[in-house]
């Protein structure tokens, strides 16, 4: 049991682990190859401690601005303290980064509805509005930061504008959606497994609903603008750290990019998808491949660094809330969120 939930890999764990782990090892191979990897090695050593901290010490600060952005939605429903919250989403991206198939937002969502003794449903509702947000939220930074960049190939100019408009659909549909929810239902009642997706349905809209109140979403949407620029410092002194100046825009996108890749089946901590992202993306604006894939991998490090520390502590806190295993505490078994 991991902060009051059963970890279980079913068959679809195990099959969403055979997409994962030949997709990984694909997107590795194209990234290393014909790359000097003892280049990469010299420039991870010579990297300066001074700048790594202060990337640590951002990722940390984005970490506790996590926790009190989804304690805004879960509060529409109760009232956690923050250090409940902040022990189960780190207990989560702990378990991300070392579970398959992204069972850590399994954790984090059973975690808090054991301690806050919230609907699990509700839980699972305020995770997937948060995702969502945050997507349209990296889609629209990265649309802006390619369109202000100059010297781009047109290609990337292209990719810039579709991200804007893909961007502002997400937006306007997360606003509209929750108002159209009986004709909406009413459709998806005619399609095959229609119960199943109007089940469904009604929990993305019960989460996208807890941002209607005027304040909550204003306290979650200022939290937003505040961590992924704090994410992009990180990205630029991790850059710093390795004496490749990668400004403001740069760094930005580099997060939007993985980020928006985190969605792709992936093995615990990204392996792969991180790499292949960060290579693809900061190559073509003039970043050395060598550079590219030290910057990712010394950002994964910090990442891994923060999370083990504050997942370790967040699972001891959850398990001091309820000393004695619940035999009703959720089953996880496969990614739902």
């Amino acid at each position: 049991m991991i902060a009051g939930a059963r970890i279980r890999f079913d068959r679809k764990t195990w099959l969403g682990l055979a997409v994962a782990v030949p997709l990984a090892a694909l997107l590795l191979w194209l990234t290393l190859r014909n790359m000097d990897l003892r280049e990469v090695w010299v420039r991870l050593k010579s990297a300066r401690a001074g700048w790594f901290a202060a990337a640590i010490a951002a990722q940390a600060v984005a970490l506790v601005l996590r926790a009190a952005r989804w304690r805004v939605l879960l509060n529409a429903e109760g009232t956690l303290p923050l250090g409940t919250v902040f022990s189960a989403i780190s207990a989560g991206y702990l378990g991300n980064n070392v579970l398959p198939a992204r069972m850590g937002e399994l954790i984090r969502t059973a975690a808090v509805a054991w301690a806050g003794s919230l609907s699990l449903s509700y839980v699972l509702a305020t995770a997937l509005t948060e995702r969502l947000v945050d997507a349209a939220a990296l889609m629209a930074v990265a649309s802006a930061a390619l369109a202000v960049m100059a010297g781009l190939p047109e290609w990337l100019h292209r990719t810039a504008r579709v991200l804007g408009v893909a961007s502002a659909i997400g937006i306007a549909g997360m606003v509209l959606l929750p108002h159209l929810e009986r004709p909406l239902l009413k459709i998806l009642g005619h399609l095959p497994f229609g119960a199943r997706i109007q089940s469904l349905t009604r929990q993305f809209l019960l989460g996208l609903r807890a941002l209607h109140h005027p304040w909550r979403a204003f306290q979650f949407l200022l939290l937003t603008a505040l961590i992924w620029p704090i994410d992009g410092l990180m990205a630029v002194w991790v850059g710093a750290s390795l004496a490749v100046p990668l400004g403001f825009g740069r760094g930005m996108l580099l997060i939007a990019a993985l980020g928006l890749s985190s969605a792709v089946p992936s093995t615990p901590g990204y392996v792969g998808v991180y790499q292949f992202a960060a290579v693809t993306v900061l190559a073509p604006l003039g970043v050395d491949r060598e550079d590219a894939l030290a910057i990712v991998l010394l950002l994964q490090a910090a990442i891994y660094l923060v999370m083990t520390v504050a997942g370790l502590a967040g699972i001891a806190l959850l398990r001091k809330l309820s000393p004695s295993p619940d035999p009703a505490c959720p089953t996880l078994a496969g990614p739902t969120v």
